[in-house]
């Protein structure tokens, strides 16, 4: 397999080496990894409408959200718990 060499900014070289001091990954390979597999799943599942860079815009959603609860429009929580079950498990067998 190839070696890939990269050159990160600083914030980001910053986030990898908290990662891997913090314990949560045992290498800046695998850090880079999950970012990539995180890139992968967005890419094969379309880019979440929840995404928000900004608190206003995540308020807003969340307004919007509350407005169609009150419809009636909500999702019922089996559905939601069963949806989320399959996605972890996908995710689990792509690691």
């Amino acid at each position: 397999m190839p070696t890939v060499s990269i050159n990160l900014p600083p914030d980001l070289n910053s986030l990898v080496e908290r990662k891997v001091t913090s314990g949560q990954f045992h290498s800046a390979e695998a850090v880079l990894c999950e970012g990539l597999r995180l890139l992968q799943e967005r890419e094969e599942l379309g880019k979440p409408d929840f995404e928000v860079s900004t608190l206003e815009e995540l308020e807003a959603k969340l307004l919007v959200g509350l407005e169609q609860l009150e419809r009636g429009e909500g999702i019922p929580g089996d559905k939601v718990f069963t949806e989320l079950k399959e996605h972890s498990r996908r995710r689990r067998a792509h690691a």
